[in-house]
């Protein structure tokens, strides 16, 4: 080989190899690495703000992350599972909307004395006989508030005759704890509903005042109870359905009632008006 070729080869690869060197002298030494991100739980913050007392669903609550350095301590289970065991649980606590539901911060059915949770501080807890129709067709459920109506059918009078049925409002803004023996809302299983075989509960359980303990208890012996539900936007109102007798209802229905006139010609002699 021509030795000003290799010369020059030799020359290049040194130069070459300095270069190199030189560039990792010079490169900035790498940036020391952040810290790892913290871990993260779910907890189930509550959709709207929740009362001691309230009937609770998992629709009330939504899983959330936050980093464990942020959950409080007792913060409920996240899991699909805990989030159904919600459903017909009683808040012990206040929570407002956003707020971390706590483990402690509800009472389930399952739990040893839970209608006395249920129960707010001077209240009481008395059932009634309901039927479909009394009972709302069984759409009422634990948590509703309702108005109570004693419907009492026409009897004989002293004097032998026939007095008039009437109605009247007895209980106002009772809540509904328990249908039936169930303090859940009721599942209805459409296979069993089409064949009939669906029971209709008989009892509803309510929460009323002492002295409304012995109304009610009066009142079951007089005549039919039936359950009227009220909006929530009624919450805490005391006004309760009116006293109706079969009198009003007759004059209403006579004052309501339309009645229609027909001109009738007979013939060309005369004509009359029929009304019916």
């Amino acid at each position: 080989m021509n030795p000003r070729i290799l010369l020059l080869a030799l020359l290049l690869m040194g130069g070459g190899g300095a270069f190199l060197f030189f560039r990792l002298l010079s490169a900035p030494a790498p940036l020391p690495a952040g810290p790892a991100p913290e871990a993260r739980r779910e907890v189930l913050v509550a959709v709207h703000s929740v009362r001691p007392g309230d009937f609770l669903r998992a629709a009330d609550f939504t899983p959330r992350s936050f980093p464990i350095s942020k959950i409080p301590q007792g913060a409920a289970d996240a899991s699909l599972k805990a989030r159904h065991g919600l459903d017909g649980a009683v808040a012990r606590q206040e929570l407002a909307a956003d707020g971390v539901l706590k483990a402690d911060g509800f009472v389930t059915p399952d739990e040893t004395g839970f209608l006395r949770e249920v129960l707010a501080p001077g209240m009481r807890a008395i059932s009634i006989f309901i039927t479909p129709v009394t009972g709302v067709s069984g759409l009422v459920e634990p948590g509703d508030q309702v108005d109570v109506v004693l419907v009492q059918q026409a009897h004989d009078g002293p004097d032998g005759h026939e007095g008039a049925a009437g109605a009247k409002g007895v209980v106002a803004s009772a809540r509904i704890l328990a249908v039936g023996q169930s303090v859940r809302k009721i599942q209805v299983d459409p296979k069993k509903e089409a064949g009939g075989t669906m029971p209709s509960p008989s009892t509803a359980t309510l929460e009323v005042s002492p002295e409304d303990v012995g109304v009610l208890s009066v009142a079951s012996k007089m005549g039919d109870l039936v359950l009227a539900i009220r909006p929530r936007s009624s919450e805490g109102q005391a006004s309760s359905v009116p006293q109706v007798d079969g009198e009003k209802v007759s004059m209403k229905l006579q004052n309501t009632t339309r009645r229609s006139s027909v001109r009738v010609y007979n013939g060309t002699a005369s004509a009359s008006n029929v009304e019916f």
